[in-house]
């Protein structure tokens, strides 16, 4: 069931519900990702992508080639032959692609742990001012010449476990008290279809959006996106898989993360060879054909109805109780060589002291 908020698509034409967001940029070709609210055709400086469909929600990752190196170039996002982006009276300055090249120093700014935006949470809530708001603001303000070439989100993109009043209302009125009589945790998400909730809240921010829509980004998940202290120990891993709502929290929480965040981490050459990006391909977004599910977190995708479900054999995603994947992403292009990896899925917990796998011990850790 989705949730009260989310419209559903009217008789005019395609929406653009979430995006675009610039995500990775190299010296030649970009990647733009956008969230629409049915399937569509998306097309970004003249290449066009078709949505797929996953849990009743419609995606695109746009490859945008046969850039010049160092150039700036701005971009327009159209559906189905109709522009949508920029915004009809839009006061921040065009969303522009601007590849790395020549002899300039890099700037890279970087952050974590966003838990709303000033539109979901007001001052008496004692939370701080938003700080990538904030700074969106600044960076909108400056000559381009001093804009970043790159953003780094380091983890916390989304709070699964810590909701605003707003979701909270939202999430009760979809459960009808199914999730209470499941054990469930009340007020935290439990599915594919809440976690969408809470990206569309935090992205839907103006400020943030149009940040996102020009300035690459690269993003890592940390704990907070699954649950608070996420496999930390062997105790924790033996408490949670014995919870019968932990599989649907844990397989949506991977999901979103794969289809939001991580996705557009990848490099044209690197969607080239992913299995599950090159599987997804092959799923219509028509409404009449199946959606999809993955199998396994970085296996390849199975069809499922459109009720989200963890496909058989996935049971124990994130526990340690099978072998889990490992997420990591480079650095920027055109910055200094480097990998972040987050290692929470395969960490090893027995023992006295939690073990993270090969290499990844010396690469920052989630």
């Amino acid at each position: 069931m989705s949730l009260p908020g989310h419209h559903p698509p009217t008789q005019d034409g395609p929406t653009l519900l979430l995006g675009p967001l610039l995500r990775h940029v190299d010296p030649v070709s970009a990647t733009v990702w956008v969230e629409t609210d049915r399937a569509c055709e998306v097309e970004v400086l003249g290449r066009t992508a078709r949505t797929f469909r996953v849990g009743g929600h419609h995606y695109a990752l746009v490859l945008v080639e046969d850039l010049e190196p160092g150039s700036a170039t701005p971009y327009d996002v159209w559906l189905d032959g109709v522009p949508v982006w920029p915004e009809p009276d839009s006061a921040f300055p065009p969303s522009r692609i601007r590849t790395p090249g020549g002899t300039a120093s890099f700037r890279l700014a970087f952050g974590s742990c966003r838990y709303a935006s000033p539109r979901t949470v007001g001052r008496s809530a004692g939370i701080p001012p938003d700080a990538l708001d904030l700074y969106a603001q600044q960076v909108a303000a400056q000559p381009q010449e001093q804009w970043p070439d790159a953003l780094v989100l380091l983890g916390d993109q989304v709070y699964a476990d810590e909701l605003t009043h707003e979701t909270k209302s939202l999430l009760h009125r979809r459960r009808h008290g199914r999730q209470e009589r499941s054990g469930a945790p009340r007020d935290q998400v439990a599915d594919f279809e809440e976690y969408t909730r809470l990206y569309f809240e935090s992205w839907r921010d103006p400020q943030v959006r149009w940040l996102l829509s020009t300035i690459p980004s690269s993003m890592i998940f940390d704990d907070h996106e699954m649950i608070d202290d996420w496999n930390t120990s062997a105790a924790w891993r033996e408490k949670m898989t014995r919870e019968p709502w932990w599989q649907g929290r844990i397989t949506g929480g991977l999901m979103s993360y794969w289809i939001y965040q991580h996705l557009g981490n990848l490099s044209p050459q690197e969607l080239a060879e992913n299995k599950t990006w090159q599987a997804i391909q092959g799923l219509s977004a028509d409404p009449r054909t199946p959606t999809g599910t993955p199998s396994r977190c970085c296996g390849r995708w199975r069809s499922a109805p459109t009720r989200t479900r963890p496909a058989s054999g996935g049971a124990s995603y994130g526990t340690g109780a099978r072998p889990g994947c490992s997420w990591s992403t480079p650095a920027p292009a055109g910055c200094s060589r480097n990998r972040t990896a987050g290692c929470s899925t395969t960490r090893s917990s027995t023992g006295s002291r939690p073990r993270w796998p090969g290499r990844s011990r010396r690469a920052s850790s989630t």
